[in-house]
């Protein structure tokens, strides 16, 4: 999945899409219903950000849990380097 900020402001989508990941493991498909059954689960998940054609050290999350924990920090540090490159 590739994501294209161009604001600070739009690190926040970063939110959106992490709270979609976890809707989807925990409702029907990934969770209990007839169809999924369990079979959605996000894991082994790395995070590379790239600001104009720097890139920033990649992070590794072993699943969505650990992602989620890390979610505001990723958030801040994503608006923090855009910042950086609309100096």
């Amino acid at each position: 999945l590739i994501i294209n900020f161009y604001l600070a402001e739009d690190a926040n989508l970063v939110a959106t899409l992490i709270d979609g990941m976890q809707l989807l493991e925990g409702d029907y498909l990934g969770g209990g219903g007839a169809r999924g059954n369990g079979k959605v689960v996000f894991t082994d998940l790395n995070l590379k950000l790239m600001c104009g054609t720097e890139p920033i050290p990649s992070v590794d999350y072993a699943d969505l849990g650990e992602l989620l924990t890390h979610k505001e920090g990723i958030i801040e540090g994503i608006a923090s380097e855009l910042k950086k490159v609309s100096l």
